[in-house]
This record gives C-alpha cells, structure tokens and sequence, in this order.
C-alpha cells in the first residue's frame, strides 16, 4: 500500500491537468461576450465546482488531511492568498493605464468599490476564484482532520455529509441577502463540498477496474445527461451567488464535473514522461490496458490555469482577441458566429502561452540570482 502511494505521488496525473486544462477553456468560452446564451449556461452549471473538485482528488492522492495543519495552511496561503493579494493591487493598475492609454472605461469611479470587494473577500473580477478556493480547501480540511478523529475508515463521508449540510444551512440563510460580503462567505460552503466529493470519490475511483473507452463513455454519458437536465435550474453563476435551487446545482455541477475528469482519464496515456513510472491511468485503477492518448497542449494549459485565469480578462487579453476575431469575420461569409468564438479562444490561448513563457523564464532566472546571492 505504502509504495502504491509512492508511485502516486511521483506522478504528475496527467489527467488532472488535462480536467483543468478543459476547464479553464471552458472558463474562456463563457466570458466571451457574444458566446450563446444555451451554451454559457450549460458551461457554467459545472466549470468552476471542476476545480474544486479536482482539488479535492489532489489532496487525497497528496494524503493532506494527514499533514501538520500549520504547514498546509500557510502552503495555501502562499499558492492562492498572495496572488489574490498581489493582482487585487495590479487590477486597478491596470485599468488605470488602460484609461489613459486608450480614454476608455471609469476606472476611478469603481476603485473605491473594487477596494471593498477585495477586502471583503468578495474579489475584484475573476479573483473572486480565489479566496474561495482557499477558504473551501480551509473548510475541507479542517472538517476532514475532526472527522479523522472520529473515525477514518468513514471520515470522507463524514466530511462530504458536514459540508453538505453548512452549504445548505448558508444557503437557506443567506439565499436573498445580495451584500457582497455574505455573497463571499455563502460561496466558501458549496467550493467546500465538492473539495470533498472529489476527496471520496477518487478515493473510490481506485479501487475500481476502469478501462479507457468506458471511461470515455461515461465521461460524455454524464455531459449528455447535463445537458438535459442543467435547464432546469435555470441561469446558476458561483461569482455572484446565483445557485438556482441549491440540491440541482450541486448536482449538475458534480454531473458535469465528473463528465470532464472521466474524459480526461481516457486521455491520459502517463506514458512515463514525467518519472518514468508507467501509465497513471493503470496505476490509479489497476488495469493494463492503454488509455487513448495524451493531450499535452491541453496538459499545458491545466498546470497553468490558475495564471490564465487571472489574466485573461483584466490584463484585456480576451478583450482585444474579441476585436481581432471581429476584423477576421469580416472575410468570413457563412457561420460567423461559430468562427468568432473559436478564434477568439485560440488568440486568447495564443497570448496566454507567451505570458506564460516569459513568466516562467523571469521566474527561473530569479531563482538563479537569488541563488547566486546566495553562494557569495
């Protein structure tokens, strides 16, 4: 069992990183402000409980209910509060360079607003993400160390149960109270219970026998019954604290979710490019049959999701890739639309992808003159 985990742990699992990948794509598409109002709705049923959902499977592989509390603690703080602390500075920034660079926008009229709702925990734009993610995690984690200590054969089902219940208790509570500091604190509960879910059920997932092709099926069998089922909760959105009826969103977001990891395990062919240890797929479920193959495009944009979802908006990435897509349709004469939003992503991918190189190879060489430093 002990050196199962190892195996675990050395390895990148591919398919989270292809799940986020997907999700943060599907984050783009539904900012785009021209996207289908049918398909904005069917996506954000699901794509931001995604992440918390994988985040929940990554700290059972990781064993993190286990580790010190103080260490894992100040490990998130780090991950997810500093940005959160650094680009609720940078925004404004931001917006006020773009005023005076191009005459547009009123970024002085809403600073005042955007320094409440950063203090709030409410979030400026898409930061919002963030505190929730970490106060989810926070929650997860602290129930899931008391429920060790009742029993921990059954403590991710004690937790899933706990948080389950808070996220409906705030919801009943708070439901039409709009104050943007209780729209902050409501959205903490429900990222909570899906870091749960997906603690149980990848927990669950290795114990089972899953080959490729069906994993494949289920993941689009899930997306399918999603796309029956979303409508009726209407228009659900987690930034503002719209769930609809709070039971169907939760579940429509674990349909959806589940749709996109299922899918992503099919892909996942861990062909050992990151340790050498063989295929993640096989290992997770204990099968030998190959998976279909890996996507390491998409792989890329999953390990740096959390970067692209930062920038895409506010630093005008997507802004300016709407404008280019609409130069480009100019030339197209049939299904304008359809063309639009796929070149509006691919732009948008296109620069993210720079960013990110440049971010890495300042990052890197950072390091190094840290490092030098150092040595003298």
């Amino acid at each position: 069992m002990k050196e199962n985990t190892a195996v675990r742990e050395k390895n990148r699992l591919a398919f989270f990183d292809i799940a986020k990948g997907t999700g943060i794509i599907l984050v783009i598409i539904a900012h785009i402000e021209y996207v289908d109002f049918g398909i904005r709705n069917y996506i954000v049923s699901f794509h931001m409980p995604l992440f918390f959902v994988v985040s929940g499977m990554l700290a059972c592989l990781t064993g993190e209910a286990g580790k010190e509390t103080g260490k894992v603690l100040l490990k998130k703080l780090k991950r997810i509060m500093l940005p959160y602390l650094v680009f609720s500075i940078l925004y404004p920034v931001i917006d006020i360079c773009y005023y005076y660079v191009t005459g547009n926008g009123d970024p002085f009229g809403s600073l005042r607003q955007n320094i409440y709702d950063s203090l709030v925990l409410y979030g400026n734009s898409v930061l919002w993400f963030l505190p929730t993610a970490f106060f989810g995690d926070v929650l997860f984690f602290l129930v899931m160390k008391a429920s060790m200590r009742l029993s921990k054969r059954y403590a991710a089902y004690i937790t899933v149960l706990v948080t389950l219940a808070a996220a409906f208790v705030m919801y009943l509570i708070f439901r039409n109270d709009n104050r943007h500091f209780i729209v902050a604190i409501v959205r903490f509960f429900p990222a909570a219970f899906f870091v749960s879910a997906g603690y149980l059920i990848f927990s669950l997932m290795g114990k089972k026998s899953l080959k490729p092709l069906i994993s494949a099926a289920a993941g689009a069998a899930c997306l399918a019954v999603l796309l029956l089922i979303h409508g009726f909760n209407g228009t659900v959105d987690m930034h503002f604290g719209v769930y609809g009826k709070m039971p169907l969103y939760l579940i429509n977001a674990l349909i959806g979710s589940m749709g996109v990891i299922l899918i992503s395990m099919a892909f996942d062919t861990g062909d050992g490019s990151d340790t050498g240890d063989g295929s993640l797929c096989q290992i997770l479920t204990q099968r030998t049959v190959p998976c279909v193959r890996t996507v390491p495009w998409l792989s890329f944009y999953g390990r740096h999701s959390l970067f692209v979802m930062i920038t895409h908006i506010n630093f005008y990435i997507l802004y300016f890739s709407e404008v280019l897509s609409f130069k480009i349709i100019e030339y197209v004469p049939r299904a304008k639309n359809v063309i639009f939003n796929i070149m509006t992503v691919l732009f948008v991918l296109a620069v993210e992808f720079v960013l990110i190189k440049v971010y890495e190879i300042g990052k890197i060489e950072i390091v190094r003159k840290i490092s030098k430093g150092w040595e003298k």
